[in-house]
């Protein structure tokens, strides 16, 4: 169940469900599992800093050269340029970084953000979300 070279998480999960046998399952982990995410066009994201704060995610969020990814369950959503901050309005209410308390019982979706860079020094803020 290994992502094979060069393979994005997407085709990955994607190559399981077809190699999967009718009414077997297969776990798929999350994709910043690995420590790295490869994008459609092949870059190589890897994680530079897995625990990103509010007041670095609302940086980032302002800096023009930093992509944006939002994370549901397996699946990666790349945000375009015009929709940066729309995605951020809609995540920033439940952002949890690392020092903040995580709201035990409400059942709000709460994101946190990962911040992934290439060999090149682009980077990628991936705002995550977690359900209760």
């Amino acid at each position: 169940m290994s992502k094979q070279r060069g393979e994005s998480f997407a085709e990955m999960v994607k190559r399981l469900r077809e190699e999967s046998l009718p009414g077997e399952s297969r776990i798929v982990s999350h994709p910043l599992a690995a420590g790295e995410v490869i994008d459609d066009l092949g870059r190589r994201w890897v994680v530079e800093n897995d625990r990103v704060t509010s007041l670095l995610a609302k940086r980032l969020m302002r800096t023009s050269g930093t992509a944006l990814a939002v994370i549901v369950h397996e699946d990666i959503e790349w945000i375009a340029d015009d929709q940066r901050l729309a995605t951020w309005e809609r995540c920033r209410k439940t952002f949890k970084g690392p020092l903040d308390p995580w709201l035990q019982p409400d059942p709000q979706p709460q994101y946190t953000g990962t911040l992934l860079v290439t060999d090149g020094g682009d980077r990628l803020l991936c705002l995550q979300l977690h359900c209760c």
